[in-house]
């Protein structure tokens, strides 16, 4: 309704604490779609951050998305700068191996993100 004070506007304090844990809920989320190996993200996991539930497949939305919520979890102090710097470096040098289209020199759609390799669809 208009008039009624939002969250925020009501206690600003408390509408920083929960935004903090939103923050921090995805990154944990982020984290957890992560292949250990690749450093690659998948592209989803069921709600309970099981790792044994990410899916077979990552995108270069879903591997620039992860690097974005690395800087993002280091700029709010979710994780350290050796943190962000070590992950963001790992998925580098993943991106590195992944084939490209040879005309353009795209990224394809769709890797596995275990492997790297492509995955045609």
């Amino acid at each position: 309704m208009v008039g009624l004070p939002t969250p925020a506007a009501a206690d600003p304090a408390r509408a920083r604490h929960e935004l903090r844990r939103y923050a921090v809920d995805t990154w944990r989320s982020m984290a957890a779609m992560v292949d250990p190996v690749t450093a690659l993200p998948a592209d989803n996991i069921d709600g309970s951050l099981d790792p044994s539930t990410r899916s077979a497949y990552t995108s270069p939305t879903n591997i620039g998305g992860y690097m974005w919520s690395a800087v993002a979890a280091r700029e709010l102090g979710i994780i350290s700068r050796d943190e962000a710097r070590s992950r963001i470096a790992a998925t580098l040098a993943s991106l590195a191996r992944l084939a490209r289209h040879p005309a353009s020199g795209m990224f394809y759609n769709w890797y596995d993100p275990c492997t790297g390799e492509v995955l045609r669809t």
